[in-house]
C-alpha cells in the first residue's frame, strides 16, 4: 500500500536522500535504498518529536553548490530600523 505524504514531508524526504547519497559518495543505482533510509530516519525524528525524546540522527550540512543570489533589498542598510 502506497504512503500518502504532503509536500512538505516529499521534499523533507527527498531532500535527506539527496543528503545521504551526497554523504555516501553519490553512488548511482541505490536511490530506492536511500529513499527509504531518509524516510526511516524522518519518520522516526518525527515520532521522538512527537514524544518529546531526541535522536541519534545527525548529517552534515550539505555543501553549497553555488554562491547564493544577492537581491538588492540585501544591500539595505539594516541598521537604520
Amino acid at each position: 500500500m502506497a504512503r500518502m505524504y504532503s509536500s512538505t514531508r516529499l521534499d523533507m524526504i527527498r531532500i535527506r536522500s539527496y543528503a545521504i547519497w551526497e554523504h555516501e559518495g553519490r553512488q548511482e543505482g541505490r536511490s530506492d535504498e536511500y529513499w527509504l533510509r531518509a524516510e526511516q530516519e524522518i519518520e522516526g525524528e518525527c515520532r521522538a518529536a512527537i514524544e518529546g525524546e531526541k535522536t541519534d540522527v545527525v548529517l552534515p550540512l550539505p555543501r553549497i553548490s553555488r554562491r547564493p543570489v544577492r537581491y538588492p533589498a540585501d544591500d539595505m542598510d539594516r541598521s537604520a530600523a
